[in-house]
C-alpha cells in the first residue's frame, strides 16, 4: 500500500492576500475572455494625418492595448500612404480602419487600413437618405441671377445647368420663363426635379449623365448660357478640368456665356 505523500509547509506555495496582486491576477485571466472589434472612418484628407493618428492611438490605449513605438510608426506610415491614395482618387474617398483585439495567448490589436471611394452620385444618394433638404441652399446663386440679368429683361434664354442637383438654380430660372436643361448624374436628384417639373408645368428637361463622360453629349452650339455651380471642386486633375471646359464650350452658341462658380 502506497503511503500518501504530503507537502511540508515549507514546500507549499505562499498564500497571496494582497488585493493588488489578486486584482492583477483576475484581470490577466479575464483578458483572455475579452473580445472586441470596430471600425473608424475618416475623410481622405492628408493634412489631417496627425489628428487621425492621435485618435487611433488614443482609442487603442483606452481599450487597454497601447501600441509600442515601432507599431505606432508603422500604422502612421500606412495611414499616410492610404490618405494620399484616396485623396488622389476622389474627394469623396474614405479612409477605413478596422481593428480587433487579437486572441490569446497573443496580445495587442490587429488592424487593417483600406480606402473606400464612393462615386459622387453614391455620395449624393447618401445625402438624400441622411440629410434634410435643402441640400444645396434655399436660394438661387446670386451670381447666376446677375449673369442672366446681363442678357436684358423679357428674354427667354436657353440655359444648360450642369450638375443641377435638386434645382437650386434651374427651378427659379425655369419659373422666370427660361428654357432650362439640367445635366445631373444622381438618380434621387433627377426624381425630385421631374416631380417639380410635372407639378409646376415648367419648360425644363432633365438628362441623366456625367459631364466628364465622353459619351454624354448635349446639343452643340445650342445654349445661350451654361452654368455649373459647385462642380469644378470635384475634379481631381487638370485633364478633367480641360475636358469639362471644352465640352461646356461646345454647348454654347455664338455670343453665349459659359459660367462656372
Amino acid at each position: 500500500m502506497n503511503q500518501e505523500q504530503t507537502l511540508s509547509i515549507s514546500d507549499q506555495l505562499p498564500l497571496v492576500t494582497s488585493p493588488d496582486i489578486l486584482k492583477k491576477a483576475v484581470i490577466y485571466k479575464l483578458d483572455s475572455h475579452i473580445s472586441g472589434r470596430g471600425e473608424l472612418a475618416f475623410p481622405c484628407l492628408p493634412g489631417m494625418l496627425d489628428h487621425y493618428t492621435n485618435i487611433v492611438e488614443s482609442l487603442f490605449s483606452h481599450l487597454g492595448r497601447p501600441m509600442p513605438k515601432e507599431r505606432q510608426l508603422q500604422l502612421r506610415q500606412m495611414i499616410e500612404r492610404k490618405l494620399a491614395e484616396g485623396f488622389n482618387v476622389s474627394t469623396t474617398s474614405i479612409l477605413v480602419i478596422q481593428y480587433e483585439l487579437v486572441k490569446p495567448p497573443k496580445k495587442g490589436m490587429a488592424c487593417q487600413v483600406t480606402v473606400r471611394s464612393p462615386s459622387l452620385g453614391e455620395q449624393y444618394e447618401s445625402w438624400v437618405e441622411k440629410r434634410k433638404p435643402p441640400l444645396f441652399g434655399s436660394y438661387p446663386d446670386a451670381r447666376v441671377l446677375a449673369t442672366v440679368a446681363e442678357f436684358g429683361e423679357n428674354i427667354s434664354l436657353k440655359i444648360l445647368d450642369v450638375g443641377g442637383g435638386t434645382g437650386r438654380n434651374a427651378l427659379p430660372l425655369a419659373r422666370k420663363g427660361h428654357n432650362v436643361d439640367v445635366l445631373e448624374l444622381t438618380p434621387a436628384f433627377i426624381e425630385q426635379l421631374e416631380i417639380a417639373i410635372a407639378t409646376e408645368n415648367l419648360s425644363m428637361n432633365v438628362v441623366k449623365g456625367d459631364i466628364l463622360d465622353p459619351l454624354t453629349r448635349m446639343q452643340p452650339a445650342f445654349y445661350q448660357l451654361a452654368i455649373a455651380t459647385e462642380v469644378v471642386s470635384h475634379f481631381r486633375d487638370v485633364e478633367q478640368l480641360r475636358l469639362f471646359l471644352a465640352k461646356m464650350s461646345d454647348f454654347i452658341c455664338p455670343g453665349g456665356i459659359n459660367s462656372e462658380y
